[in-house]
């Protein structure tokens, strides 16, 4: 805001912005006054002014963004204070490093700790650095961020430049848009900080940002030609947004928790795209083109991609606003269950997504997910680390056992149009390959998409959250399909085509990038067939909303989990009855994971499931599922007793013609009910029993079940439609353990 120019006191500091030569007047001034451009401190200049009373009048002698300060010599107060002894370093004779950890003395214990994982799995040479041992030795002492791109471009040209040694940086903390510290909250806020650079534009949300970018961009350019929006970014930076030791504690251990101790599972192949209506469906068309540059890198087409396009579902009224709850269903259960990536494009603030509540604060504070995806947020300011407040994104980030293990998001408002080409390029190198065959690391995906974009500075928003040098989750071995039925998949020729009510065989091997089939693989593979891509189209919902139409896999037939040994495997499949029965390709979906956590993916797309075998050899079977050992909360359970209010359903079920579980229609899906309430979704919580195709259990979780005495009833069916039935009683009471 703009006041009077006065010195009141010793010294008085202003700026200002101008693009034509600007004439300023200070009051207050004595004859002692003398008035300095300080916008280069390293080469500040006096500013000749014309004195008339206590008033001196100057013209700018340059435009564009200036800092002044007036002061009375004989008034400056301030005395030069020792800020401590500087012990005997020598960064400069460090050898060059793989990866930089910048962080506070009060973390560095916790950094160590990551360094010590990027040493041990990776082989990485890892230096671990205050910023004060920076400053002394890049910034002669003094806070200034350019001292950390200092000491990384002398490594950085030391150890080859682009492709040589040094490719990675973390930093430990919060930053904070007051570098200078000078507001109250800042101060007070009890915690270290490393600095982040600020962009000069200031004086709107809108066009401020802060970025850690700035460190990275180590080309050489000629004097004056450096432009932020255009510059390469060299090397991967994230950040670990804590703000005490404890933050940091739990955050390292979510990390090597993570890394040297994963979890497998189904839940490991599944993408989540999570997209936004309104605006012309310009949000589902975004994701859909990030989408098609998913599958077109890397081991991106063996994924499955579950698309959660808001505007597909009903847009629904309530007392608070209007919601797409079925939407917001779906999304939240496969968060419970596991993603392995998780997208979103659209509208956002830093406390939910989507302006119809779709994750709202309270989602964020009650996460309780124990499978962590990676996230990629194209929306505006869901992450805020140099806000005074946290929010949202850093809450989902900071939970140590749940929540998300990273994220990329943008830190303010970013634009729609710029959004869609930023997410095209994280599209095409989401899933690409390192010179190793190996996934790219985190880092090296967010400055790949970011060099390949040229917005004006947009792209400058988005940052990691994470460490840089994790690689994108995903497999980096192979599982191939040999033969399908009587025919040879490795011969190319006519796809097989599978009617409906089948019974075949699928045989395949687990290998490396180069084909070669790996003896030591010994594990379990998890199979899924998947019935013809069908077209859905949305409601047009939203202001400024259109219908689009899309394609999505929406109807699964089958699933089994099957043992692989020395690298082999082979599954028995049945088809139901009910199919779409479009001549398009069906899909069978696999996932390996060996008993030493080695992990492997892969898609068969040339088959078809298509027509009636008349021949099948389940035809004659009317009999429905036997059904065993159906309880709330474990096997001691006997119909009548007493549970909680969020007991969880358990049973298996068997068929000889196999479990209807993922067919397209919900009439013949696994479902439970409670009174007149019903469950549809309880098949996404089937699993295969293993070796078995014909059989499987469930584990439902039930909630906020009213207090009281309650029927629940479960209905399976097989794959001939023949369905079975069976029923206990039970009662809630309120607190009541589990």
């Amino acid at each position: 805001y703009e006041r009077e120019l006065r010195l009141s006191g010793a010294e008085l500091m202003f700026y200002d912005y101008t693009s034509a030569p600007t004439a300023y007047t200070v009051a207050g001034c004595s004859e002692s006054t003398v008035i300095w451009d300080v916008t280069d401190p390293e080469t500040p200049l006096l500013v000749q002014g014309e004195r008339q009373g206590d008033r001196i009048t100057f013209t700018a002698a340059q435009t564009g963004y200036r800092e002044y300060v007036a002061f009375d010599a004989d008034k400056v107060s301030r005395t030069v204070t020792p800020s401590g002894k500087v012990t005997n370093q020598d960064i400069h004779a460090m050898e060059t490093p793989d990866m930089l950890i910048i962080t506070p003395q009060q973390y560095r214990t916790q950094a160590e700790r990551v360094a010590q994982m990027h040493r041990d799995k990776d082989g990485m040479t890892v230096h671990v650095l205050t910023p004060e041992a920076l400053y002394n030795e890049f910034s002669s002492g003094t806070p200034d961020v350019s001292a950390f791109r200092k000491a990384l471009k002398m490594w950085y040209d030391r150890g080859g430049g682009e492709g040589g040694k040094l490719k990675h940086c973390l930093i430990m903390s919060r930053p904070t848009y007051d570098n200078r510290m000078i507001t109250d909250a800042v101060r007070s806020a009890g915690y270290p900080r490393v600095l982040q650079w600020q962009s000069q534009e200031t004086y709107t949300e809108s066009s401020s940002y802060g970025t850690d970018d700035f460190i990275v961009m180590l080309d050489d350019v000629a004097d004056g030609k450096f432009n932020m929006n255009k510059a390469r970014i060299n090397l991967g930076i994230g950040r670990f947004e804590v703000k005490s030791l404890t933050e940091a504690t739990q955050m390292v251990d979510k990390l090597l928790n993570y890394v040297n101790t994963p979890r497998s599972g189904a839940w490991k192949n599944t993408v989540m795209l999570l997209a936004d209506d309104q605006d012309r469906a310009v949000h589902m068309v975004q994701t859909e083109n990030l989408w098609k540059g998913m599958r077109a890198a890397g081991n991106g087409a063996n994924f499955n991609y579950e698309k959660v396009y808001m505007d597909a579902y009903p847009l629904e009224a309530s007392s608070v606003g209007m919601h797409y709850p079925q939407a917001k269903a779906r999304m939240m259960q496969l968060i419970q269950e596991g993603v392995d990536v998780w997208s979103y494009i659209g509208h956002a603030s830093p406390r939910g997504l989507s302006h119809e509540d779709m994750f709202n604060w309270t989602d964020i504070t009650s996460m309780t997910n124990r499978n962590l995806p990676f996230m990629y947020a194209a929306t505006c300011e869901f992450v805020r680390p140099d806000d005074d407040e946290v929010s949202g994104a850093e809450i989902m980030w900071l939970y140590p056992d749940s929540g998300v293990i990273a994220m990329i998001a943008a830190s303010r408002s970013v634009y729609i149009s710029d959004n869609g080409i930023f997410s095209e390029a994280m599209g095409r190198y989401f899933f690409s390959r390192d010179e190793e065959g190996k996934a790219i690391r985190l880092g090296d995906l967010l400055r790949y998409a970011k060099n390949a974009t040229n917005d004006g500075g947009n792209k400058l928003r988005f940052l990691l959250m994470g460490d840089p040098a994790m690689r994108v989750p995903s497999p980096d071995k192979y599982v191939v399909v040999d033969r399908i039925g009587d025919t040879d998949m490795t011969a190319g020729g006519e796809m097989p085509q599978i009617g409906a009510l089948e019974k075949f065989t699928v045989e395949g091997r687990v290998v490396d990038s180069n084909g070669n089939t790996l003896d030591d693989f010994n594990g379990n593979i998890d199979l899924i067939l998947f019935d013809a891509e069908m077209p859905v189209e949305t409601y047009g919902n939203g202001d400024d909303g259109e219908p689009y139409t899309y394609n999505d896999r929406q109807s699964r037939l089958f699933r089994s989990v099957e043992k692989v040994t020395g690298g082999r495997w082979t599954a028995t499949v049945l088809t139901p009855a009910l199919i779409e029965n479009n001549y398009s390709p069906a899909r069978l979906s696999l996932y390996a994971y060996s008993d030493s956590g080695v992990e492997a993916n892969g898609a068969c797309e040339r088959l078809y499931v298509y027509g009636f075998n008349p021949d099948a050899t389940r035809a004659d079977d009317t009999e429905g599922p036997v059904i065993s050992g159906l309880c709330l909360n474990s096997e001691a359970f006997t119909s009548g007793d007493i549970v909680n209010q969020s007991p969880v359903v358990r049973a298996s079920m068997r068929d000889a013609s196999g479990i209807s579980v993922y067919g397209s229609t919900i009439g013949h899906q696994i479902t439970v009910k409670v009174d007149d309430q019903v469950y549809n979704d309880v098949s996404d919580f089937y699993t295969p029993a293993e070796g078995d195709p014909y059989g499987g259990s469930i584990l439902y979780p039930l909630s906020d079940v009213e207090p009281g005495e309650h029927t629940l009833t479960l209905i399976v069916y097989d794959n001939m439609g023949n369905d079975s039935q069976q029923s206990v009683t039970f009662r809630v009471a309120v607190g009541r353990a589990p």
